[in-house]
């Protein structure tokens, strides 16, 4: 039976070190955070346990009636478009956390912008993001130009920037911002080497058949991608070039 997008984000957090992250963040302990895409509240949690108050933001009815299940000490669940966040954050807040959520921005510049303006004069933000995010080896010559040309109609449709990630540090220093820590995420699903396990392959394979976009670029190629993209993650030389960029800055 096909597992449902809140079961498989529930997953996910086994193969990501976030701890790693986390532990580059300020000291929380009274201070108000925003998470920004919260989905099903895995990260809220975590900065609740760290002393925060969390305000989680997100647009999914579903994941956000589960993290509000969840009674996380400190932390409150809004539903909301991310491109007006003003309208839902009464205060300024000390920090803004938000992971694998700026990618869908193309004009990543002009979301975080408006961002900051709900961030205290005194405050940090830290942004983790995908980069190349379906190159995965050994593939097909054929295969990796046609992700390129994937890659491009996302970005020229305003869909999604498949090198949003690689962009955060640039952005950051265009908006003034003074960078404080950075760091690739360790992640042995989405960056991982040798091959597979079981679990991977499936997240992997329910991930495809979620991305409407690629399997509408693909056609009715779709389903031979997808089964060598599986093939290659259980290749025993399998290795990714997809990296998890995370980046965090305070204003000057």
């Amino acid at each position: 039976m096909k597992s449902s997008l809140l079961d498989q984000y529930k997953k996910q957090w086994q193969w990501r070190d976030w701890n790693s992250l986390f532990s580059k963040l300020p000291d929380l302990k009274g201070k108000t955070i925003l998470d920004l895409g919260c989905a099903h509240g895995d990260h809220s949690h975590e900065l609740s346990k760290l002393g925060a108050s969390v305000i989680g933001v997100d647009a999914n009815p579903e994941l956000l009636e589960y993290a509000k299940s969840r009674n996380i000490p400190n932390a409150n669940f809004i539903q909301g478009d991310l491109t007006k966040l003003s309208s839902l954050i009464d205060s300024p807040v000390d920090g803004i956390w938000s992971s694998f959520v700026l990618a869908y921005f193309v004009d990543s510049k002009s979301i975080i912008k408006l961002w900051l303006e709900s961030l205290n004069p005194t405050g940090w933000i830290a942004l983790t993001e995908i980069n190349d995010f379906l190159s995965h080896q050994p593939m097909s010559l054929a295969d990796q130009k046609k992700i390129t040309l994937f890659y491009q109609d996302a970005l020229s449709r305003n869909v999604y920037d498949f090198s949003s990630g690689s962009k955060i540090e640039k952005t950051f220093k265009e908006l003034d911002l003074e960078i404080i820590e950075q760091e690739i995420l360790k992640d042995s699903e989405l960056s991982g080497s040798g091959k597979s396990s079981e679990e991977v392959i499936t997240a992997w394979s329910n991930r495809l058949e979620r991305m409407g976009g690629l399997k509408n670029f693909f056609g009715d190629d779709f389903k031979r991608f997808k089964n060598d993209f599986l093939i290659t993650l259980s290749d025993e030389d399998y290795f990714s070039e997809c990296k998890s960029y995370f980046c965090l800055a305070t204003k000057k």
